[in-house]
């Protein structure tokens, strides 16, 4: 690696500047005599110490790649960028960083795809650690679940009032007012249908409102699913599922509200008072719309007792269905109240976050 006047090519001057070297002065070296065999001894160490460093990089190389050398000449399988280590130490480093991944005599050549790679980490070591999930989810005042009775109490003509009146509320004027006073100007909304203790439906999925056009998509695509179900009622079942939709919003919310509209009480399932008490635990505050069925309570019987309970179903929501911080029941007398009955509720909710 030396010209024809003897003195050291450039390229191996960067080498051993790499390892660590600084090269002899050919019009300083002996040829001959003690002083000359010393300074043979100390470049033969030099030029050893430099070989050893390029057997280290190409191993180094090696396993970057998958590890061994090319069976077949052809190269092994790459693996996934998230688990490939660029060779980055030592004299390599120094090489990328002086040489802009130009491949040196005796060196492996480096990939202009490493070098981009090992800027981009780089970078990012600068810029801190990655955005989160959490970080990252957009912000909104109240995520609330609308979780709606479907159950066998609940006839055809009762369910489509309670239906209208849920997609009426929330593509009201006052409801998406009283988004746009909020201090995130946007909630997230998820409507659940239930009945018995294996029945839970989302109906319209999570969903930001923060214009008129997104609350009128919701109630349009509310309006024109069927009904879920037409089985029992099992409150405490609909809340713990209710709960497990609120893990699952995706958005950083302020706060987060089960909201159960039923005209029953519980007659299957888990016990309403403890699926409660965990929903509170988890965080959530459940609020309660008890409507008085009075076609029911007419009928007599049983179906007479499960939606008037002694002392009334409001009493009975309060003491077995809502909790947390701000918790409320909002009694309705019929099915024809729903909707204003509704909007009240909903706007209330979502003051109670501010």
């Amino acid at each position: 690696m030396r010209d024809d006047d003897g003195s050291r090519r450039p390229i191996e001057r960067r080498l051993l500047r790499i390892a660590g070297v600084r090269p002899a002065n050919p019009e300083r070296r002996g040829q001959g005599g003690e002083g000359g065999a010393l300074l043979r001894q100390r470049t033969r160490r030099r030029r050893r110490l430099l070989d050893h460093r390029r057997v280290l990089l190409r191993r180094q190389t090696r396993r970057a790649d998958g590890g061994g050398d090319f069976a077949g000449g052809r190269p092994p399988a790459r693996a996934p960028a998230a688990s490939r280590k660029l060779p980055l130490t030592g004299g390599g480093a120094s090489a990328l960083l002086r040489f802009g991944g130009r491949a040196l005599k005796g060196e492996p050549a480096v990939r202009p795809i490493r070098l981009a790679f090992a800027a981009v980490v780089a970078f990012a070591a600068l810029l801190g650690p990655p955005v989160s999930a959490a970080q990252a989810a957009e912000a909104v005042d109240a995520a609330i679940v609308l979780a709606a009775d479907v159950s066998r109490s609940i006839d055809d003509d009762e369910f489509a009032l309670q239906r209208k009146g849920y997609a009426a509320a929330i593509a009201s004027d006052k409801l998406m007012e009283a988004v746009r006073l909020g201090a995130r100007g946007a909630i997230a909304l998820c409507y659940v249908e239930w009945a018995g203790e294996a029945e839970q439906k989302v109906v319209v999925d999570w969903t930001i409102l923060r214009s008129d056009a997104d609350a009128k998509a919701f109630a349009e695509a509310l309006a024109a699913a069927p009904r879920s179900f037409l089985g029992r009622t099992a409150i405490g079942s609909a809340l713990a599922f209710s709960v497990s939709l609120l893990g699952e919003s995706g958005v950083d919310a302020a706060r987060k509200v089960i909201d159960v509209s039923g005209d029953g009480t519980s007659n299957q399932g888990l016990p309403a008072a403890e699926s409660r008490d965990a929903a509170v635990a988890a965080g959530a505050t459940v609020n309660g719309l008890a409507i008085f069925n009075r076609r029911a309570a007419a009928m007599g019987g049983y179906l007479a007792l499960h939606t008037n309970p002694p002392g009334g179903l409001a009493a009975y929501y309060r003491d077995n269905v809502v909790g947390g911080p701000g918790a409320f029941v909002l009694p309705i007398d019929d099915f024809n109240a729903f909707s204003d009955a509704m909007v009240r509720k909903l706007v209330a909710e979502i003051a109670l976050g501010d």
